[in-house]
């Protein structure tokens, strides 16, 4: 409420923590998830469950990803 401009970033997208990641998503709009690392760490299968979950949550605009 104090600072609402305020945005917080969950690096790793909280792997392996899926439900609990979306969950929280859901709730406070104004928490974003980085996907960079996870990329290059998971195997690209478990990356593709896991982003295609964030997707389904309705949550792509609030996915970062960089190079």
């Amino acid at each position: 409420m104090r600072h609402p401009k305020l945005r917080l970033y969950v690096e790793n997208a909280g792997y392996p923590y899926r439900d609990p990641m979306i969950a929280m998503m859901t709730q406070y709009p104004q928490l974003y998830a980085d996907v960079s690392t996870i990329t290059r760490v998971i195997p690209r299968t478990a990356f593709y469950d896991y982003l295609q979950a964030l997707l389904h949550a309705g949550l792509g605009r609030r996915l970062m990803s960089g190079g």
